[in-house]
């Protein structure tokens, strides 16, 4: 008996890009020829590394059918950086099932092994420091880009999106 686990493509190979959210969850799923031991699933399972040391223990939320079978599919669960999804959180975060965590009902339990990335790529925002105001324009026969400043226009505005 061999226990396997398949980086569920569907569901986490998409990017994280918006900003603000407090958490981020993925699936994984776990198949075995006789059958996946659903107690072994914990919060344990799955480490997150990623830029500027993040290493994180994901939360264990949920499995698809909470009795052993041949396959089952659970959801995780990592909090970012600083406590919401911003642009300074930027970069790859690799998802590791850790090892001898997930086991079969016939006692083996899986190997350490990388199952996928997570790619943040979220905007950030432009910081103008001490200028009150910008208009971004551009040369319609040249093509230029420039950055026009005025404290008319939006005294109060520090920085642009």
């Amino acid at each position: 008996t061999r226990l396997v686990s398949d980086w569920s493509s569907d569901v986490c190979s998409s990017d994280l890009t918006a900003s603000g959210a407090t958490s981020y969850e993925f699936e994984i799923e776990f198949e075995d020829d006789t059958a996946v031991d659903v107690s072994t699933l914990t919060n344990n399972d799955i480490s997150v590394v990623g830029p500027n040391g993040f290493s994180q223990l994901a939360q264990f939320v949920s499995v698809n059918n909470n009795t052993n079978g041949p396959s089952r599919t659970a959801t995780y669960r990592i909090t970012p950086p600083g406590g919401n999804w911003d642009s300074s959180d930027n970069g790859i975060y690799t998802v590791e099932l850790r090892a001898n965590q997930v086991g079969d009902t016939s006692g083996n339990l899986a190997n350490a092994i990388t199952l996928g990335n997570i790619d943040v790529t979220i905007a950030g925002r432009i910081d103008l420091g001490n200028l009150n105001a910008g208009i971004a324009a551009r040369d319609g026969a040249t093509g230029t880009g420039y950055l026009m400043y005025s404290e008319e226009l939006l005294p109060d505005r520090k920085s642009v999106v």
